[in-house]
Protein backbone atom coordinates (compact mmCIF):
# COMPACT_ATOMS: atom_id res chain seq x y z
CA UNK A 1 0.00 0.00 0.00
CA UNK A 2 0.75 3.31 -0.36
CA UNK A 3 1.83 5.65 2.44
CA UNK A 4 -2.18 7.35 2.81
CA UNK A 5 -3.28 3.77 2.43
CA UNK A 6 -1.31 2.63 4.81
CA UNK A 7 -2.50 4.91 7.10
CA UNK A 8 -5.93 4.78 6.76
CA UNK A 9 -6.05 0.61 7.00
CA UNK A 10 -4.48 1.19 10.53
CA UNK A 11 -7.29 3.39 11.43
CA UNK A 12 -9.49 1.51 9.67
CA UNK A 13 -8.58 -1.86 11.94
CA UNK A 14 -8.11 0.57 14.89
CA UNK A 15 -12.09 1.11 14.01
CA UNK A 16 -12.76 -2.22 14.16
CA UNK A 17 -11.21 -3.23 17.36
CA UNK A 18 -12.96 -0.62 18.94
CA UNK A 19 -16.35 -1.85 17.82
CA UNK A 20 -15.41 -5.14 18.81
CA UNK A 21 -15.05 -4.44 22.08
CA UNK A 22 -17.73 -2.34 22.47
CA UNK A 23 -20.35 -5.29 20.93
CA UNK A 24 -22.87 -5.03 23.48
CA UNK A 25 -23.33 -1.24 21.92
CA UNK A 26 -22.75 -2.15 18.30
CA UNK A 27 -24.75 -5.38 18.83
CA UNK A 28 -28.01 -3.53 19.58
CA UNK A 29 -28.45 -1.43 16.27
CA UNK A 30 -28.67 -4.05 13.67
CA UNK A 31 -27.45 -2.16 11.06
CA UNK A 32 -23.88 -0.88 12.95
CA UNK A 33 -23.33 -4.83 13.33
CA UNK A 34 -24.01 -5.01 9.81
CA UNK A 35 -21.17 -2.17 8.76
CA UNK A 36 -18.88 -3.64 11.49
CA UNK A 37 -18.92 -7.43 9.69
CA UNK A 38 -18.62 -5.34 6.25
CA UNK A 39 -15.58 -3.46 7.59
CA UNK A 40 -14.08 -6.51 8.37
CA UNK A 41 -14.86 -7.92 5.04
CA UNK A 42 -13.08 -5.46 3.92
CA UNK A 43 -9.81 -5.13 5.94
CA UNK A 44 -9.60 -9.11 4.34
CA UNK A 45 -10.03 -7.46 0.77
CA UNK A 46 -7.48 -4.92 1.11
CA UNK A 47 -4.23 -7.17 2.93
CA UNK A 48 -5.71 -9.83 -0.06
CA UNK A 49 -5.06 -6.95 -2.89
CA UNK A 50 -1.81 -5.40 -1.58
CA UNK A 51 -0.20 -8.56 -1.08
CA UNK A 52 -1.14 -9.71 -4.33
CA UNK A 53 0.65 -6.40 -5.21
CA UNK A 54 3.43 -6.55 -3.50
CA UNK A 55 4.20 -10.53 -4.84
CA UNK A 56 3.03 -10.43 -8.82
CA UNK A 57 6.33 -9.95 -9.88
CA UNK A 58 8.87 -10.95 -6.78
CA UNK A 59 8.68 -14.66 -7.43
CA UNK A 60 8.55 -14.79 -11.11
CA UNK A 61 11.39 -12.42 -11.47
CA UNK A 62 13.71 -14.82 -9.29
CA UNK A 63 12.45 -17.59 -11.52
CA UNK A 64 13.49 -15.67 -14.35
CA UNK A 65 16.54 -14.57 -13.50
CA UNK A 66 17.63 -17.90 -12.60
CA UNK A 67 16.53 -19.47 -16.33
CA UNK A 68 18.30 -16.35 -17.79
CA UNK A 69 21.47 -17.38 -16.02
CA UNK A 70 21.43 -20.76 -16.85
CA UNK A 71 20.45 -20.01 -20.47
CA UNK A 72 23.73 -17.56 -20.43
CA UNK A 73 26.02 -20.76 -19.36
CA UNK A 74 24.65 -22.35 -22.20
CA UNK A 75 24.70 -20.58 -24.82
CA UNK A 76 27.86 -18.74 -24.43
CA UNK A 77 28.96 -22.56 -24.91
CA UNK A 78 27.23 -22.69 -28.15
CA UNK A 79 28.55 -19.97 -29.78
CA UNK A 80 32.26 -20.28 -28.47
CA UNK A 81 32.03 -23.88 -30.55
CA UNK A 82 30.02 -22.32 -33.82
CA UNK A 83 32.77 -19.36 -33.97
CA UNK A 84 35.95 -22.12 -33.19
CA UNK A 85 34.11 -24.14 -36.33
CA UNK A 86 33.64 -21.07 -38.65
CA UNK A 87 37.53 -19.76 -38.12
CA UNK A 88 38.96 -23.24 -38.74
CA UNK A 89 36.56 -23.75 -41.66
CA UNK A 90 37.21 -20.27 -43.04
CA UNK A 91 33.27 -19.29 -42.66
CA UNK A 92 33.89 -15.21 -42.19
CA UNK A 93 30.52 -14.83 -42.46
CA UNK A 94 29.60 -17.46 -39.82
CA UNK A 95 32.32 -16.18 -37.50
CA UNK A 96 30.88 -12.46 -37.41
CA UNK A 97 27.28 -14.21 -36.90
CA UNK A 98 28.35 -15.96 -33.64
CA UNK A 99 31.04 -13.26 -32.11
CA UNK A 100 29.46 -13.44 -28.85
CA UNK A 101 30.65 -13.69 -25.52
CA UNK A 102 28.56 -14.40 -22.12
CA UNK A 103 29.68 -10.54 -21.11
CA UNK A 104 28.01 -9.61 -24.08
CA UNK A 105 24.98 -11.77 -23.11
CA UNK A 106 24.70 -10.32 -19.80
CA UNK A 107 24.41 -6.57 -20.69
CA UNK A 108 21.50 -6.76 -23.15
CA UNK A 109 18.32 -6.19 -22.76
CA UNK A 110 15.68 -8.97 -21.75
CA UNK A 111 14.12 -8.73 -25.22
CA UNK A 112 16.92 -8.46 -27.22
CA UNK A 113 18.48 -11.10 -25.72
CA UNK A 114 16.04 -13.38 -26.48
CA UNK A 115 16.11 -12.42 -30.26
CA UNK A 116 19.79 -13.08 -30.18
CA UNK A 117 19.47 -16.45 -28.24
CA UNK A 118 16.41 -17.51 -31.10
CA UNK A 119 19.20 -16.94 -33.76
CA UNK A 120 21.74 -18.19 -32.16
CA UNK A 121 19.90 -21.45 -31.75
CA UNK A 122 18.76 -21.29 -35.63
CA UNK A 123 22.44 -21.21 -36.59
CA UNK A 124 23.79 -23.97 -34.10
CA UNK A 125 20.34 -26.23 -35.59
CA UNK A 126 22.16 -25.55 -38.50
CA UNK A 127 25.77 -27.09 -37.80
CA UNK A 128 24.44 -29.42 -35.12
CA UNK A 129 26.82 -32.25 -36.77
CA UNK A 130 29.58 -29.68 -36.91
CA UNK A 131 30.03 -28.35 -33.52
CA UNK A 132 29.73 -31.60 -32.11
CA UNK A 133 33.74 -32.22 -32.08
CA UNK A 134 33.81 -29.00 -30.38
CA UNK A 135 32.18 -30.37 -27.64
CA UNK A 136 28.35 -29.09 -28.07
CA UNK A 137 26.58 -32.63 -28.25
CA UNK A 138 23.00 -33.30 -28.63
CA UNK A 139 22.11 -33.56 -25.51
CA UNK A 140 23.93 -29.64 -24.79
CA UNK A 141 21.95 -28.33 -27.83
CA UNK A 142 18.80 -29.63 -26.63
CA UNK A 143 19.10 -28.58 -23.12
CA UNK A 144 20.32 -25.00 -24.41
CA UNK A 145 16.59 -24.84 -26.56
CA UNK A 146 15.11 -26.35 -23.31
CA UNK A 147 16.55 -23.13 -21.14
CA UNK A 148 15.89 -20.92 -23.92
CA UNK A 149 11.97 -21.79 -24.19
CA UNK A 150 11.37 -21.45 -20.41
CA UNK A 151 13.09 -18.03 -20.49
CA UNK A 152 10.43 -16.93 -23.31
CA UNK A 153 8.19 -18.43 -20.78
CA UNK A 154 9.30 -16.54 -18.58
CA UNK A 155 9.25 -12.89 -20.11
CA UNK A 156 5.42 -13.96 -20.99
CA UNK A 157 4.88 -14.50 -16.83
CA UNK A 158 5.92 -11.27 -16.27
CA UNK A 159 4.09 -9.46 -18.37
CA UNK A 160 1.03 -11.31 -16.91
CA UNK A 161 2.41 -10.20 -13.03
CA UNK A 162 2.83 -6.38 -14.01
CA UNK A 163 -0.95 -7.25 -15.37
CA UNK A 164 -1.95 -8.53 -12.26
CA UNK A 165 0.02 -5.55 -10.16
CA UNK A 166 -2.09 -3.08 -12.20
CA UNK A 167 -4.98 -4.79 -11.31
CA UNK A 168 -4.12 -5.28 -8.01
CA UNK A 169 -3.60 -1.40 -7.14
CA UNK A 170 -6.70 -0.47 -9.05
CA UNK A 171 -8.93 -2.97 -6.51
CA UNK A 172 -6.83 -1.43 -3.67
CA UNK A 173 -8.29 1.98 -4.50
CA UNK A 174 -11.81 0.38 -5.47
CA UNK A 175 -11.96 -1.24 -1.78
CA UNK A 176 -10.95 1.82 -0.09
CA UNK A 177 -13.32 3.56 -1.84
CA UNK A 178 -16.23 1.15 -0.99
CA UNK A 179 -14.96 1.21 2.94
CA UNK A 180 -15.68 5.00 2.69
CA UNK A 181 -19.13 4.99 1.98
CA UNK A 182 -18.94 2.13 5.42
CA UNK A 183 -17.36 4.23 7.15
CA UNK A 184 -19.29 7.24 6.34
CA UNK A 185 -22.63 5.10 7.00
CA UNK A 186 -21.38 4.07 10.35
CA UNK A 187 -20.23 7.13 11.28
CA UNK A 188 -23.92 8.76 11.21
CA UNK A 189 -25.36 5.90 13.03
CA UNK A 190 -22.27 6.48 16.09
CA UNK A 191 -23.56 10.05 16.09
CA UNK A 192 -27.29 9.12 17.05
CA UNK A 193 -25.52 7.19 20.32
CA UNK A 194 -24.05 10.54 21.57
CA UNK A 195 -26.26 10.78 24.66
CA UNK A 196 -26.59 7.15 25.35
CA UNK A 197 -22.92 6.25 24.93
CA UNK A 198 -21.00 9.21 25.46
CA UNK A 199 -17.87 8.23 25.61
CA UNK A 200 -18.22 5.36 23.02
CA UNK A 201 -19.13 8.07 20.75
CA UNK A 202 -15.81 9.88 21.72
CA UNK A 203 -13.38 7.19 22.09
CA UNK A 204 -15.33 6.38 18.00
CA UNK A 205 -14.22 9.03 16.20
CA UNK A 206 -10.97 9.60 17.82
CA UNK A 207 -10.04 5.93 16.52
CA UNK A 208 -11.44 7.46 13.37
CA UNK A 209 -8.39 10.27 12.52
CA UNK A 210 -5.77 8.72 10.67
CA UNK A 211 -2.84 9.35 11.83
CA UNK A 212 0.66 9.48 10.11
CA UNK A 213 2.47 6.48 10.97
CA UNK A 214 4.81 6.89 8.26
CA UNK A 215 4.71 2.83 7.27
CA UNK A 216 3.79 1.25 3.98
CA UNK A 217 3.64 -2.54 6.24
CA UNK A 218 1.92 -3.61 8.74
CA UNK A 219 1.27 -6.39 11.59
CA UNK A 220 -1.49 -8.79 12.56
CA UNK A 221 -2.91 -6.26 15.18
CA UNK A 222 -3.02 -2.77 15.58
CA UNK A 223 -1.17 -1.44 18.80
CA UNK A 224 -3.12 -1.13 22.21
CA UNK A 225 -1.85 2.04 22.67
CA UNK A 226 -3.95 3.20 18.85
CA UNK A 227 -7.43 1.92 20.78
CA UNK A 228 -8.45 4.62 23.31
CA UNK A 229 -8.35 3.10 26.59
CA UNK A 230 -9.19 5.92 29.15
CA UNK A 231 -10.89 9.44 29.54
CA UNK A 232 -9.62 11.77 27.34
CA UNK A 233 -10.58 16.01 27.18
CA UNK A 234 -10.85 15.90 23.97
CA UNK A 235 -14.25 17.02 22.10
CA UNK A 236 -16.09 14.58 19.94
CA UNK A 237 -16.00 15.98 16.14
CA UNK A 238 -18.45 15.55 13.30
CA UNK A 239 -15.47 15.73 11.36
CA UNK A 240 -14.23 11.90 11.29
CA UNK A 241 -11.33 11.56 9.03
CA UNK A 242 -12.29 9.80 6.08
Amino acid sequence: MKKRQANKFVMLRTVITLLERNEIIVSGISELQAATNLLKTRTIELESADSLKRTALTGKKIFKDSVKESLIRSASGISGAINTYAKKTGNDVLAENSRLSQSAFVVMRETQLLEVLKTLKELALTHKTDIVPFGITEEKLNVFIQRLNSYDEALNEKEHGAVARTGAVKSLELIFRETNAVLDSADKLIRGLAEDHPEFVRDYFIARRIKNLGIRHFSDHPPESSVPQEKTNLPVTGNAAS
